[in-house]
C-alpha cells in the first residue's frame, strides 16, 4: 500500500518537484525492504535521470509545509 501511495504522489501534478522526489526515494526504500532491488534501482535511476530536486530535501521547506 505504501508503494502505491508514494507512486500516486509522484504522479500528482499539484505536487512540487521536491515532494515528488521525496516520494520516489521513499518508494525506492520500500521496494528495497521487500527485496525488489531491480525495481528500486529503476526508481533511483529515474530520479537521477530527472535531474533530482530543485530545492532542499533534508528538511521540508517552510513554504511547502
Amino acid at each position: 500500500m505504501a508503494i502505491e501511495t508514494f507512486e500516486l504522489f509522484e504522479n500528482d501534478p499539484a505536487a512540487s518537484r521536491t515532494w515528488k522526489y521525496q516520494a520516489a526515494v521513499r518508494r525506492g526504500s520500500c521496494l528495497e525492504s521487500l527485496g525488489r532491488t531491480d525495481e528500486a534501482l529503476e526508481v533511483y535511476f529515474d530520479i537521477v535521470r530527472s535531474g533530482g530536486p530543485l530545492g532542499p530535501v533534508a528538511s521540508v521547506p517552510v513554504e511547502e509545509f
